[in-house]
């Protein structure tokens, strides 16, 4: 399997030429993205793929299922041994990971404690949500953030979580 290494500072020029067609149009809904707000989210926010994650990603693309680097293990199997409260949502129009197979997760959690909402006019949202825009998009903070919000509201942590003080740096060593 051929593999290829995506460098963001490559790719980032290329991803706002156009919005509405090739890769960038699977990646989100053009009339919820602000070119401005893609050209920072391409240069800043996208990481170098590894080799290792991209291969991962082919094999997905090629046999639908998503499994560790090594094969062993389908995470879509897993699905049902997950049961803490889950929050599942999608865009109507997100090409890369589409309604149905947000759907598909929702259905096989094992959660008793499950939402799922698809982003979209038809849901009382302002605009067709695609993949990326359900974060940087110009509706996100009218319809996605609250909704999150609420969620999170109605689902607190059975224990609040407190970090543990640091009383060290694993680099303490550089120091001395």
């Amino acid at each position: 399997l051929a593999t290829l290494l995506v460098n963001a500072s490559v790719a980032a020029p290329f991803s706002v030429l156009d919005q509405r067609a090739g890769v960038t149009a699977a990646m989100y809904n053009h009339r919820n993205a602000d070119r401005s707000v893609l050209k920072e989210f391409f240069m800043r926010g996208i990481e170098d793929i590894p080799t290792g994650v991209l291969d991962q990603l082919v094999g997905m693309v090629e046999t639908g299922e998503l499994r560790s680097y090594d094969g062993k293990i389908n995470y879509a199997r897993l699905l049902g041994k997950l049961t803490v409260p889950c929050f599942v949502a999608g865009g109507l129009v997100d090409q890369l990971a589409p309604p149905e197979s947000i759907r598909y997760v929702y259905n096989h959690l094992g959660s008793k404690d499950k939402a799922f909402h698809i982003f979209s006019v038809v849901n009382n949202d302002s605009i067709d949500y695609g993949h990326l825009d359900l974060v940087f998009g110009r509706y996100a903070p009218r319809d996605v953030f609250p909704a999150i919000e609420q969620w999170l509201d109605d689902h607190p942590l059975a224990t609040p979580y407190t970090p543990k003080p640091v009383t060290s740096s694993p680099l303490d060593f550089l120091l001395k």
